[in-house]
């Protein structure tokens, strides 16, 4: 089920997005994207399903990136799991996938994703995707 756009409350406040990504140097690759967009950014890695749900108990994030593909719980998994905890349905998530197969989109919508990107990702689309879901302004 998609979700209504978030919005920060304060433009100074440090954004905080959980990256859940198997590979690290498509986690290194997103982390510096991410902290080109936003000087303070927080950023969270879990490197699978699993660990993003033990992270999540322990911080909500703003945001969570999610790669799809990953071993132990895949993204599908962690969503779901993520959308029954507590604060879980209110924290947009975006799936990431490698594949960029006809229904790719859809099933991610319906696992309970707020949206969608493939890679390999570039600036303009973590950009795109931060702008829509948190409507935070930058400098």
């Amino acid at each position: 089920m998609p979700f209504e756009d978030s919005e920060v409350s304060d433009s100074e406040e440090v954004i905080t997005v959980m990256l859940v990504e198997d590979d690290p140097l498509n986690r290194l690759l997103i982390s510096i994207i991410l902290k080109q967009i936003y000087a303070d950014i927080h950023i969270i890695e879990a490197e699978n399903g699993q660990r993003a749900i033990e992270e999540f108990k322990e911080t909500i994030p703003n945001l969570i990136i999610m790669d799809i593909q990953m071993p132990i719980m895949n993204g599908y998994e962690a969503t779901s799991a993520i959308r029954k905890l507590e604060g879980g349905d209110k924290v947009p998530i975006i799936g990431l996938t490698a594949g960029s197969l006809k229904g790719d989109r859809e099933k991610c919508i319906a696992s309970g994703m707020s949206d969608y990107a493939s890679k390999p990702v570039v600036i303009d689309t973590i950009e795109k995707i931060i702008d829509k879901w948190l409507n935070a302004n930058r400098d």
